[in-house]
C-alpha cells in the first residue's frame, strides 16, 4: 500500500512540474520552429546586405512574438516597421506608441507586405537609412552585441531595455551560430534559396545540389581529386568547364552533382540583368543548361535579352511565348564578349579632370564584406561599384580584389 501510494505521489509531483513547465516549453516550440522556417532567408539577407542573421532573426522573434503578433499575421510585418514619409504601399492601422494632442494613444500606421520574405527584405533596406549607416561602416557583423546596442542608440526601438532583450534571445537560442554559416558558407539548409555564398574551397549546397566555390586558379582535375568526384562527371555537369586543367575564378561555382531540370525554390521566373548569359543562369539555379533551353522553346547558343522573362521552375512555356532575345557573342565560360568599339578618327572625350583622379583605387574583399558595405565605406553606390568591377551579381567573394575608384 505504501508503495502504491508513493508511487502515486510520485507521478502527480512529476506531472505538476511538467505542467509548470509547458507554458514555457510550448513558447520555445514556437520560437524553435519560426526560426526552423526563417533562418535561411535571414543568412541570404546577412550574404546581400550584410546584417547578422542573429540580428534579424532576433529582432524578428522579438518583434512579431515569433509569428504571433497581429501585425505579423495580418500584414506579414515581422519587425515592426512604421509607414515613414516615403512608404506608398498598403498599410495596417494598429495601436502602438503614438498619441494625439490630448495624450490618447491613436492607431499608428504600419507597413504591410505581401509575404513574410518581402518584410525580411523590407528590414534590410530599412536599415539602409542614414542613421543605422554607421552599424555596417564600423561594427563587425558577427558582433551581435555591438549591432543590438547600435539599433538602439539609432533610435529603432523606445523601451530602454531593447538592445539586452534582443541579445537574451539571441544567446537563448544560439542565433549567433547562422552568421558564422552565412559568412564561411558552411549552410546546408538552402533547399529553397540561391547559394551564393561569399566564400571558395567549401562545400555548399544549391537547389538540393552540392557544388563548391572554386580557389583562385584552381582546376576541374584538382577538383575531381579533391572531392573523389569523376573529372568527366564534373566537364559534364558543368557544362562550360570544357577541360580538366582550365583555370577557375575564385568563387565559380563547380556543381559535384548531376544538375537538375529545374528550380526548386519559390522563384517560378528569373528576369535577366545586363550581361547575364543562360549558363550563367544554369550555374546559379543548378538546372541543366539543355533543360534551361528546352523550358523556354530556345534555341542553344542564344541569349535572352535584358530585362526578358526566362523561366526556371515548372513545366516548359506556351509555344510564341520564348523570351526576347539579344544579339550577342560568348565567351568558352558562357560569359558575354564586350568589346569596346572606337571609330576611326573619333575623339575620346577626356574623362578625368585633375591627374590624382587617374588614380585606381582597389579594395580586398574580407570576411563579412558586402557590396553595401564596401559602397558605404568608399561612398559610392552599389550599382557604381558593380559598373566599375563590371559584376552582375550581388554576391562577392573572400580576397576578390574590387576596383572602387
Amino acid at each position: 500500500m505504501k508503495r502504491t501510494i508513493f508511487f502515486i505521489v510520485s507521478i502527480t509531483m512529476l506531472s505538476q512540474f511538467v505542467c509548470g513547465q509547458s507554458e514555457t516549453v510550448d513558447k520555445d516550440w514556437v520560437v524553435l520552429r519560426y526560426i526552423e522556417r526563417y533562418q535561411d532567408l535571414a543568412m541570404e539577407e546577412m550574404i546581400r546586405v550584410g546584417v547578422p542573421a542573429s540580428i534579424k532573426l532576433g529582432q524578428a522573434i522579438l518583434e512579431s512574438n515569433a509569428g504571433r503578433s497581429e501585425l505579423a499575421r495580418k500584414s506579414n510585418n515581422h519587425f515592426g516597421i512604421k509607414c515613414g514619409g516615403n512608404w506608398t504601399g498598403e498599410t495596417h492601422a494598429y495601436e502602438d506608441d503614438d498619441y494625439d494632442e490630448f495624450g490618447n494613444l491613436i492607431k499608428s500606421c504600419f507597413r504591410k507586405y505581401d509575404s513574410a520574405k518581402r518584410s525580411f527584405f523590407g528590414h534590410s533596406e530599412f536599415l539602409k537609412k542614414a542613421r543605422y549607416r554607421f552599424l555596417f561602416i564600423d561594427l563587425n557583423p558577427r558582433d551581435y552585441e555591438s549591432w543590438a546596442h547600435g539599433l538602439k542608440t539609432a533610435g529603432y526601438a523606445t523601451n530602454p531595455k531593447y538592445a539586452s532583450i534582443l541579445i537574451a534571445i539571441i544567446q537563448r537560442y544560439e542565433l549567433f551560430k547562422f552568421d558564422k554559416m552565412a559568412i564561411e558558407g558552411i549552410a546546408t539548409g538552402f533547399d529553397n534559396s540561391i547559394l551564393d555564398v561569399a566564400s571558395s574551397g567549401t562545400i555548399a549546397r544549391n537547389n538540393d545540389l552540392r557544388l563548391v566555390f572554386a580557389t583562385e586558379n584552381q582546376t576541374p582535375s584538382q577538383i575531381a581529386n579533391k572531392y573523389d568526384v569523376n573529372l568527366k562527371c564534373i566537364l559534364k555537369y558543368n557544362e562550360r568547364l570544357g577541360t580538366g586543367g582550365k583555370l577557375l575564378r575564385q568563387g565559380e561555382k563547380v556543381y559535384l552533382q548531376k544538375k537538375r531540370r529545374s528550380w526548386r525554390g519559390r522563384e517560378k521566373y528569373h528576369f535577366v540583368q545586363e550581361r547575364e548569359t543562360m549558363y550563367q543562369l544554369a550555374q546559379k539555379y543548378g538546372i541543366r543548361l539543355s533543360k534551361l533551353y528546352q523550358k523556354n522553346r530556345m534555341t542553344e547558343g542564344t541569349q535572352p535579352a535584358i530585362g526578358a522573362k526566362v523561366k526556371i521552375r515548372g513545366w516548359k512555356i506556351k509555344s510564341g511565348k520564348s523570351p526576347e532575345l539579344r544579339k550577342v557573342e560568348v565567351d568558352e565560360n558562357g560569359n558575354e564578349i564586350i568589346e569596346d568599339v572606337i571609330t576611326p578618327n573619333t575623339v575620346v572625350e577626356e574623362e578625368f579632370l585633375f591627374e590624382e583622379d587617374r588614380l585606381e583605387i582597389y579594395h580586398l574583399v574580407k570576411k563579412g564584406d558586402t557590396l553595401y558595405r564596401i559602397a558605404l565605406r568608399y561612398n559610392i553606390t552599389v550599382d557604381y561599384l558593380k559598373k566599375l568591377n563590371e559584376i552582375t551579381f550581388d554576391t562577392i567573394s573572400v580576397s576578390q580584389r574590387l576596383r572602387v575608384k
